[in-house]
């Protein structure tokens, strides 16, 4: 939540910082923590029977939106030099 907070906090006082921060929080916690999730699921589901499909929807879901903010971010955010 204080990430979150934080992105916002940039994003709304036109911050030189805003882009960075935004392409951080989509990378890391989107793409990254998606992708481990992902793995995860899939090495258990290769020692056990079963799996949870309802679950690795929503983490390709999640990791296709962390790559489209990654992406439209990098599109369509500019920073202006003050």
């Amino acid at each position: 939540m204080i990430i979150q907070l934080t992105i916002l906090y940039l994003i709304f006082s036109n911050s030189q910082y805003c882009k960075l921060g935004v392409k951080l929080w989509s990378g890391i916690f989107l793409i990254f923590g998606s992708g481990l999730k992902l793995l995860g699921i899939f090495l258990e589901m290769s020692f056990k029977e079963g799996s949870n499909l309802e679950t690795i929807i929503w983490q390709f879901l999640i990791l296709i939106i962390g790559v489209s903010i990654f992406i439209m971010t990098e599109k369509n955010i500019e920073v202006i030099k003050k």
